[in-house]
């Protein structure tokens, strides 16, 4: 299965929604969950949240209902970097 650009993009947006201040912060975020992001369904594998305010989000597609990990590698979205003070 190919992921598209798209799919990447609202992943990458999507992964700010694990920062509690985020206006659009959602508890429904967590390892194992299964979301629609664009037009497939991904789960998620793996969350990171860092004290240094970063956020990360390991996700696999979902093809024919089975988890396709085998020829997709694991695409870690870091976002959210904070400078501390």
């Amino acid at each position: 299965m190919t992921v598209k650009d798209e799919e990447y993009r609202y992943i990458s947006e999507h992964v700010y929604w694990l920062d509690p201040k985020h206006p659009q912060y959602s508890k429904s975020y967590k390892e194992g969950a299964i979301k629609n992001f664009g037009e497939t369904k991904f789960q998620i594998l793996k969350i990171k949240n860092s004290f240094d305010g970063m956020q990360a989000m390991a996700v696999a597609p979902i093809v024919h209902s089975k988890l396709e990990n085998k020829n997709f590698k694991n695409k870690k979205n870091l976002t959210n970097f904070r400078v501390l003070k």
